[in-house]
């Protein structure tokens, strides 16, 4: 994943489930998200600009490779459906969605040793802006 410079922000409540997820988890993608965490800024989630992704967030996002505008939810792997948009944070495209905010652009894994450049276009819903505390 290829960074710019900016600070990636997590909730504190999103940085201790995703630890215990990265604890139990066996999946490989996992390595994206430990390096976006060990970079991420954590604050308090009721603290949380509305324009960060976090998870359970609803993004709209631009593949700047193909000019495809996409809009996914940002969830566990558990609750994980890419045919119904939700995509797990342990996924490559996931990982690098969480703590961006809208108008950052970061590079994003594909296989095979390529990549795409994707903008956070909005945030569409945010549990933490709705005062959903507890997803």
């Amino acid at each position: 994943m290829s960074y710019e410079n900016f600070e990636l922000i997590v909730t504190d409540q999103d940085s201790d489930r995703l630890d215990v997820l990265l604890n139990s988890s066996g999946e490989s993608a996992q390595g994206l998200l430990e390096r976006e965490l060990d970079r991420a800024h954590v604050v308090p989630q009721r603290t949380i600009s509305p324009n960060v992704v976090t998870m359970n967030s609803v993004v709209t996002f631009l593949d700047e490779n193909t000019n495809e505008v996409s809009q996914i939810a940002l969830v566990y792997p558990n609750n994980a459906n890419a045919s119904e948009g939700r995509i797990s944070v342990l996924a490559p495209l996931g990982s690098a969605l969480l703590g961006l905010k809208a108008g950052q652009q970061i590079e994003c894994p594909l296989p095979n040793n390529k990549s795409r450049l994707i903008k956070v276009l909005s945030v569409d819903f945010q549990p933490e802006s709705r005062g959903a505390y507890d997803l």
